[in-house]
């Protein structure tokens, strides 16, 4: 079995060219440089060489050199085996240093055995020394070659890198300007929607008043002589005004919770479920509901805006728990992927999981308002303002069986 030396600083070149030749059938050894490869010939001679050119400590230039010269190796085969010295200038100085063949990386395996056969059979003969005056011109010359070709590589990196680094320069400055545009547009739209929320909260108020107070007006001064379906009227009249105010104000309400400052403090949760409960209910009302808090660890979050989203969960709850004869509302907390998820659970009407998706949006209700009274913004505000602190929201429930609306922060 003819063993052969290869010689490459790089690992992945060693272990690839190791196992061509050993699927071939020969015995491998290896080196990193050409000092550590003439040192470990002149140890044990190999049957041939296959080294590369570019290398740290001696080059295959230097190693072909010296291999020629020494008088236990200058009969064994080496074979360049390059891919950065590859002009025809590289290939006769190598041919004048005295090596066998000059292979282009990369080749197919089958290429490559087949040249490792062709030298291995070719039969030794010597070659004359060359000059060596003309040996160390052609070498230099290799070098230089090899440097200018490097230094136009880096002259050409250079100016790429200029180049992008112009194009960011330009990006960015549209950038700018594009979120100084944009911020612009977002201050206008601010205001704007600023002005509208004053035009609702006086000027859509006002006629509403108007109309609940002459409603009113009437049915106190001529309730008498109006017959039922008059005063029917006027009833659905007065509520309808109402309605539309509380429809106004929850609106007036989903649209500041997106635009207020958080300000985030510690909280503590079971003060903010307890106080709630004690706003939301009259004493008779408690007597009727069994409120169970459970374990409510601390929260970072804004005061008014978590209050506002346990008051709101809490507030279904009741009111969608109302027909029971007993309502039960539970108020927890859990682990899950390593966060405190908070829960407010009812006994009460449930809903239908097919549509969950549409409980979060506005104006979106799954029970009559005469079943149930309500607008359908509620559980926007909620998922808004849980939202805002990076937490999510999310319901479960079933029909007649109660609901469970979970939260984390």
């Amino acid at each position: 079995m003819s063993r052969i030396l290869i010689v490459d600083d790089l690992a992945e070149n060693r272990y690839l060219l190791e196992t061509i030749l050993k699927a071939g059938g020969y015995e491998v050894v290896s080196a990193v440089n050409g000092a550590e490869a003439l040192a470990t010939a002149q140890a044990a001679p190999p049957d041939l060489v296959v080294t590369d050119i570019l290398m740290p400590v001696m080059d295959g230039f230097e190693l072909c050199r010296r291999w020629k010269a020494d008088e236990r190796l200058h009969r064994v085969p080496l074979v360049f085996y390059t891919a950065t010295y590859t002009d025809s200038k590289d290939e006769a100085l190598a041919r004048t240093l005295g090596a066998d063949r000059f292979l282009v990386k990369p080749l197919a395996p089958e290429e490559l055995l087949e040249e490792v056969r062709a030298v291995l059979e070719t039969p030794r003969t010597e070659t004359p020394a060359a000059d060596a005056g003309e040996v160390l011109q052609e070498y230099s010359d290799a070098l230089f070659r090899k440097l200018q070709r490097k230094v136009g590589q880096l002259e050409a990196e250079v100016a790429t890198r200029k180049r992008a680094e112009e194009e960011v320069r330009t990006l960015n400055a549209e950038l700018e300007e594009r979120v100084r545009t944009r911020t612009a547009e977002l201050e206008t739209s601010i205001r704007e929607m600023e002005a509208f929320s004053y035009s609702v909260s006086h000027d859509l108020r006002a006629p509403l008043r108007a109309i609940d107070g002459y409603a009113a007006l009437l049915d106190s001064e001529a309730s008498a002589a109006l017959d039922a379906e008059a005063r029917e009227l006027l009833r659905k009249i007065r509520a309808s005004a109402r309605t539309m105010s509380t429809l106004i104000d929850e609106l007036l309400e989903f649209s500041r919770t997106g635009r207020s400052e958080l300000r985030r403090t510690r909280l503590d949760m079971g003060e903010i479920v307890r106080s709630a409960f004690e706003q939301l209910t009259t004493p008779a009302e408690r007597e009727r509901v069994e409120l169970r808090v459970g374990a409510l660890p601390p929260a970072d979050g804004d005061a008014a805006l978590v209050r506002h989203v346990v008051t709101n969960l809490l507030s279904n709850a009741l009111k969608f728990s109302s027909l029971r004869p007993r309502a039960v509302v539970e108020v927890g907390s859990r682990e899950e992927e390593g966060r405190v998820v908070y829960f407010v659970k009812d006994n009460g009407a449930g809903f239908d999981m097919r549509y969950v998706d549409k409980l979060f949006g506005v104006f979106q209700r799954l029970h009559s308002p005469a079943e149930f009274p309500g607008v359908g913004v509620g559980l926007a505000i909620v998922q808004r303002i849980v939202t805002r602190h990076g937490g999510t929201v999310s319901a479960t429930g079933r029909v007649g069986e109660g609901a469970e609306f979970t939260f984390s922060l």
